[in-house]
């Protein structure tokens, strides 16, 4: 029901911002303020529009939303493939300018199989794995990626910590690359294909490329029409 913004928590349905309780049990607040009647053409007028078709566009705006969230209500996999220079880098470095450094973890898919990997990646809300080869989804640890999205409770060990925890595999997880990946099936054709979303920045890249677009978007108190768009979609 509610957001945690930088100064304050955002409640969904009513947008109204109240301050912090421990009430909430919250750890995993945004990078950001909630900034009345800030706006942000740039997002969906430049980014996503010269990039995206418009049911993409509706795709990247709610699997942001579930980043904001912090909870992967659908239980996916965001994949985003398309031409170098397109956008890709700059959409994923706009979600982690608004989340948080602190709430991002790494994917890597070959260590997921590690002892401490998973342990790793307790309290990040995000999961980012960008600029990856071809061959990212096709290492042993791959398989742990439908339970890491699933809400299922997962193992985990914290190198210098006696015993396992537990945790909630309900990460968001998103994967780009220039090239094609293809996946580890291993027999699981169906529940791949219920896990993966696909975001394709396939328009050709812009003829003259604004190199400071990310630094327009995440700043100036733009933030608040970004999680708008975002959050509006999930309603």
């Amino acid at each position: 029901e509610f957001i945690p913004c930088n100064n304050g928590m955002l409640g969904i349905e009513e947008r109204i911002l109240v301050p912090y309780s421990h009430r909430y049990r919250i750890r995993n607040k945004l990078d950001v303020d909630y900034t009345i009647g800030a706006k942000c053409p740039l997002f969906t007028g430049k980014l996503l529009a010269e990039a995206l078709d418009p049911d993409q566009i509706d795709l990247a705006q709610r699997w942001s939303g579930m980043a904001l969230l912090g909870a992967n209500v659908d239980h996916r996999i965001l994949l985003i493939n398309g031409t170098q220079g397109a956008g890709k880098s700059t959409f994923i470095n706009v979600v982690i300018g608004i989340v948080g450094h602190h709430n991002i973890g790494e994917l890597r898919t070959d260590q997921l199989g590690g002892r401490f990997e998973l342990g790793n990646l307790v309290g990040k809300r995000v999961l980012i794995g960008n600029d990856v080869p071809s061959d990212f989804l096709l290492q042993k640890g791959t398989s742990k990626l439908k339970s890491m999205v699933a809400g299922d409770p997962i193992s985990a060990e914290i190198k210098g910590v006696t015993g396992q925890i537990s945790m909630k595999g309900d990460f968001n997880i998103a994967i780009a690359s220039n090239g094609v990946v293809s996946v580890r099936i291993d027999k699981d054709r169906d529940a791949w294909r219920r896990r993966l979303l696909f975001l394709q920045f396939d328009k050709p890249k812009p003829k003259v490329k604004d190199t400071a677009l990310l630094e327009k978007i995440l700043g100036n108190h733009l933030q608040l029409h970004w999680m708008n768009i975002c959050l509006q979609v999930l309603m």
